[in-house]
């Protein structure tokens, strides 16, 4: 048992934190240091609470090693996987704009765009982005994002599909629109098979900037309950996770964040972005997310 005189910091924190039972009085909303409240990156919460394993991408607006300046969101992970400000780092009107400082940890370090701008991958598709929309696909996804007012239509998380349809291939995770409540997440199959379509009727996006966490796993084999969407730590809705006749061929279009591939759809002028993270390979759990969520409590 930890004691309440105790001040632990660092990994050893996040460690300790994890293991108390989601009831204690200890499991407090941000994790307590030498010198008060300590922020910390998603890297180093990912990492502290074990959860590592089958991480692909780690991206991160208040940490320094991530973002600083220049024309690409830095990948921390440790896979090199960044990503353009726009489709190449240079095309002007594509580049979302920084806000906060380097390194600064806080809820004023995130991403703003202006209704046409987004982040693309910096290579080829790597194997794992591929992955998503084939068959037996296990992968996780968690975002710290929000909204400064409503968001109008149909606007692009991130994706590889650009705008789906016949023929095309990939995966979508899509705002549908703040007033409308929901987040949409879809991947499609091909010509020869059909997309599996999850909506999440109660995810709103907050419309005053205040920062909100969203987990998404898919587990394809597991089938029915095996889609499972959690906001700010708690289970929204489960789906079925079940692809039909899904296609081996590779996804349509390079992955892209706050689009759906192909510049397609790009974020809502209102959208604001912290941090995107990726996990193919394996799924995360409920707890996982209810984990990291409360571990960077004092960043939200």
């Amino acid at each position: 048992m930890i004691s309440r005189r105790k001040f632990i910091t660092g990994g050893a924190a996040l460690a300790a934190y994890a293991a108390l039972p989601a009831h204690s009085a200890l499991r407090l909303n941000n994790l307590i240091g030498f010198g008060g409240r300590r922020n910390v990156a998603l890297i180093d919460a990912i990492n502290s609470l074990g959860l590592s394993t089958d991480l692909q991408l780690c991206l991160d607006a208040g940490d320094k090693n991530s973002y600083t300046s220049g024309n690409k969101w830095r990948d921390v992970s440790g896979n090199g996987n960044d990503f353009f400000l726009g489709s190449d780092g240079a095309t002007a009107g594509e580049k979302p704009t920084f806000n906060g400082s380097p390194g600064g940890l806080s809820a004023k370090e995130y991403w703003s765009f202006d209704g046409g701008d987004f982040f693309r991958y910096d290579s080829a598709n790597e194997t794992w982005m591929n992955a998503i929309h084939k068959n037996s696909a296990q992968y996780s996804i968690f975002i710290i994002h929000t909204a400064a007012g409503e968001v109008v239509s149909s606007k692009g998380v991130a994706g590889t599909s650009g705008a789906g349809g016949s023929g095309k291939l990939g995966f979508a995770l899509t705002a549908i629109s703040t007033a409308g409540n929901n987040m949409f997440f879809n991947t499609s199959a091909g010509a020869a098979g059909s997309d599996m379509n999850s909506n999440a009727s109660d995810f709103r996006l907050p419309e005053d900037g205040t920062l909100q966490t969203l987990g998404l796993s898919v587990d394809e084999p597991a089938g029915a309950g095996g889609l499972l969407w959690v906001k700010d730590g708690v289970s929204d809705s489960t789906d079925n996770a079940t692809y039909s006749s899904p296609s081996a061929s590779d996804a349509s279009h390079t992955m892209e964040i706050a689009a759906r591939g192909d510049g397609n759809s790009p974020a809502d002028a209102d959208y604001r972005l912290v941090a995107f993270a990726m996990w193919q390979g394996s799924v995360r759990t409920l707890q996982n997310f209810a984990s990291l969520h409360a571990a960077l409590g004092s960043r939200l």
